[in-house]
């Protein structure tokens, strides 16, 4: 269903339960997915994105910037992608997820909570990450 919103500008969801998540568009500035606990892939094509939230996101294995894309067409020439900043509180992610954050640029991981959270958030984030997960 996403792969045809390339218009989307704002996604924001809670306990999203789905496997993988794919993202086209150049009108995307925001990006929140607090507390999905089965993601395990996100693909993202958004060169306008500014801010990502996989806060309290356990299971996060993937995450792929994609360089290309037919949308990259519609772009001005001078188009100067914005500085994400992500918010992986309480997150586990896996090496590939972590690596595709610490090798983009555009990235800048964010000190705080955007969502207060729940009081287990913290507590479920350190289980994960003793039972194998990648806490951040």
């Amino acid at each position: 269903m996403l792969q045809a919103a390339t218009h989307i500008e704002s996604f924001d969801s809670y306990k999203l339960w789905v496997d993988e998540l794919h993202f086209a568009s150049n009108a995307l500035t925001d990006i929140d997915l607090h507390s999905s606990d089965s993601l395990d892939t996100l693909s993202i094509w958004a060169p306008n994105l500014a801010r990502l939230g996989v806060q309290a996101c356990y299971g996060l294995n993937n995450i792929r910037f994609l360089d290309t894309h037919p949308l990259a067409a519609a772009l001005p020439p001078d188009h100067t992608p914005p500085r994400i900043q992500v918010n992986a509180a309480n997150a586990c992610l896996g090496r590939a997820a972590k690596r595709a954050l610490r090798a983009n640029p555009r990235v800048s991981m964010s000190a705080g909570q955007r969502h207060a959270g729940m009081p287990t958030e913290s507590a479920f984030a350190q289980m994960f990450a003793s039972m194998g997960g990648m806490g951040v």
